[in-house]
C-alpha cells in the first residue's frame, strides 16, 4: 500500500475476477476507486450508472 499525494492510498493486488469481487467493489464504491484494469473499471461504472438511473427514474421528486 502506498500513500498518494492527495492523502489517499493506492493498493495493488492480484485477485480473481469473480462476481464476489464485483459485488465487494460495488459495496465499497463510496470509499474507493478502481483504476485498472480498464475493463473492470468500465463494468463497475456501468453498474453504478444503471443503479443511479433506476433510482432517478423511480423517485424523480427526490432529486
Amino acid at each position: 500500500m502506498e500513500r498518494e499525494d492527495d492523502g489517499g492510498y493506492r493498493l495493488n493486488a492480484t485477485v480473481q475476477d469473480s462476481w464476489q469481487l464485483h459485488w465487494w467493489l460495488l459495496s465499497q464504491s463510496g470509499a474507493l476507486a478502481v483504476r485498472a484494469p480498464q475493463a473492470l473499471r468500465e463494468k463497475l461504472l456501468a453498474a453504478l450508472e444503471t443503479g443511479l438511473a433506476t433510482h432517478r427514474e423511480r423517485c424523480p421528486a427526490a432529486w
